[in-house]
């Protein structure tokens, strides 16, 4: 995995924040992603949202308030735990705890979950075929974003996360709610 910046910088690379600083909420903006996700309840996070948000990625930055309903799979911990280490960053445990302390609850993945995992890879290949057909670069959903979907779907929760493509998965048949914080 490259770690080299794609966009253009106009200043030094700051520092890097630390777990505890890159987690906290910023001061309220209201966006057009907070206007798509449910107000009250849980949501299910994926670990593009988590990694993004202690990077600062601007969207997922505004959506920092979600955490304090937000729900990780054990799988999704594991998943930001190993592409924190890649970089250098904080010990699995200290990010543990800095979620906890800002509401994240994490959870296993229950047989439940695991039941939706062939229904999930059909709609996943029905999406890729149309990609396909159209000329489209169509990546398969990971065992980890099978692990976050399957929870959602059993959970009957909404989704966070960066990854676009699974906001077309509705189209094939996903019966949960896929809010992407990019735009």
């Amino acid at each position: 995995m490259s770690t080299t910046p794609t966009g253009p910088t106009d200043s030094p690379t700051p520092e890097t924040p630390s777990a505890a600083e890159a987690l906290e909420p910023p001061a309220a903006t209201q966006t057009q992603h907070q206007l798509e996700l449910p107000t009250t309840g849980a949501v299910v996070l994926d670990a593009s949202f988590i990694i993004a948000l202690l990077q600062r990625h601007p969207g997922a930055t505004a959506l920092a308030h979600v955490l304090s309903r937000g729900v990780l799979t054990t799988v999704t911990a594991g998943e930001i735990f190993y592409k924190i280490a890649a970089t250098g960053g904080a010990e699995p445990d200290r990010i543990e705890a800095v979620l906890r302390a800002q509401g994240v609850r994490i959870a296993g993945i229950p047989l439940a979950a695991a039941h939706h995992f062939p229904r999930l890879r059909h709609i996943d290949a029905a999406r890729r075929a149309e990609q396909k057909t159209r000329g489209e670069k169509a990546a398969a959903l990971s065992l980890a974003d099978l692990c976050v979907l399957g929870f959602a779907t059993a959970q009957e929760l909404p989704v966070l996360t960066g990854d676009r493509h699974w906001a077309t998965l509705g189209s094939h048949g996903l019966v949960v709610s896929v809010h992407v914080y990019q735009s």
